[in-house]
């Protein structure tokens, strides 16, 4: 099984955007950013499902429909 880790920038990206949401009053903030977390989860199962990166790496593009 692959291992998805997050970088301290990353970790603080999903800081960033649960103060975004929260502060312009989204009722299900927690769960959106949670949604991120299950998308990682998936990438861990799946790793296939991403793209090439820099530096070996690989990233997950997470849509911009509603929740992206």
């Amino acid at each position: 099984m692959a291992r998805v880790t997050l970088d301290d920038a990353a970790l603080a990206d999903a800081e960033r955007i649960l103060d975004h949401l929260v502060a312009h009053g989204v009722a299900d903030a927690g769960e959106r950013v949670a949604t991120l977390g299950s998308a990682l989860g998936r990438l861990e199962q799946h790793p296939l499902i991403s793209r090439p990166a820099p530096s070996g790496l690989h990233e997950l593009v997470i849509g911009h429909g509603a929740r992206g």
